[in-house]
């Protein structure tokens, strides 16, 4: 009779140890999918890449803000804001070589639905390099996905470590 009662219990166990590790497996992976600034960034550098406008303008807000740090003609500092369409349509727009952005010291911090994101870049046409700089961008989660509601930038051809 014990021995019944224990393989109950033993089978018992097993099973919620299952169900558990089952729940916890789909909800982590539901999460890393649907709550990863990385991933939403990581995504509008591949779309550069294979020069696809459609999987770039997945990762934007629709009103999200382009701006690029630069010295004016009156040789003021300025930050100059582009077109979300334009720059989409750039990278959709079929090139000769690859816009190879290669991303280093890849820094995030999030609170709540809001994510901050600060890497070091170095952009390539092809095998040249063209520039390279610092992206600062702002995410927002909305219905599960991270997009990026502003990216501000710096460029410069030399001091790039």
């Amino acid at each position: 009779m014990e021995s019944a009662n224990m393989r109950k219990l033993i089978a018992g166990m097993f099973w919620l140890v299952v169900f558990t590790l089952v729940n916890v497996t789909t909800i982590y992976s539901q999460d890393e999918r649907l709550s990863s600034p990385q991933k939403s960034i990581e995504s509008l550098f591949k779309a550069m890449y294979e020069g696809d406008g459609i999987l770039a303008k997945s990762v934007f807000t629709e009103d999200a803000v382009l701006q690029t740090v630069h010295v004016n003609k009156e040789g003021k500092i300025t930050a100059k804001t582009g077109e979300l369409e334009q720059f989409v349509t750039a990278i959709g727009t079929p090139h000769e070589k690859v816009w190879d952005e290669r991303v280093t010291n890849l820094k995030i911090n999030i609170d709540a639905d809001l994510a901050q994101a600060w890497m070091d870049y170095s952009f390539y046409v092809g095998d040249e390099f063209s520039h390279c700089g610092v992206n600062a961008m702002h995410l927002i989660r909305s219905d599960g996905e991270w997009r990026i509601v502003h990216i501000i930038d710096t460029r410069r051809n030399s001091d790039c470590n």
